[in-house]
Formats: structure tokens, sequence, C-alpha cells
């Protein structure tokens, strides 16, 4: 194993049921966001155009992030 150990091996793996815990977390707080954006579109004044921005910045990091959390095998 080229000088690793299984133990160090076997501490990079990730915890399926963490992997999976977090997968769900992160569609949630999706439907959130995407909800949070599609209210704030409606709405008039400064407040709600923030609203929308922030709403929309959060909706691409957590889809940044929701990418990341699947292998590349299950990408095709």
């Amino acid at each position: 194993m080229s000088g690793e150990s299984k133990a160090a091996v076997k501490k990079k793996k990730k915890n399926p049921s963490s992997v999976m815990r977090k997968r769900k977390l992160v569609k949630n707080a999706l439907i959130f966001t995407m909800a949070a954006t599609v209210v704030t579109g409606f709405g008039k004044g400064k407040a709600a155009k923030q609203l929308h921005v922030a709403s929309g910045v959060a909706l691409v990091g957590l889809s940044i992030y929701h990418n990341y959390l699947y292998p590349e095998n299950m990408k095709s």
C-alpha cells in the first residue's frame, strides 16, 4: 500500500451514512433556496432585490456543493 497503513486508507473513505445525510440536507436546502428565489422574485423594493440576489447566490453555491457530494462514476 505504498507506505500507508490500512487504518489510514480506511480513514480517508467517507462514511456512506454521513454522505447520504449531507446529500439529503443539501437537497432540502436547495429546495428552500429555490423557493426563496422564486418568492423574492415577485417582490418589490430594495430589500426584496437583495434577498433575491442572496438566495440566488446561495442556490448556486449549494448546487456546486451538491455536485461535489457525488463521485465521478455516478455522474454519467
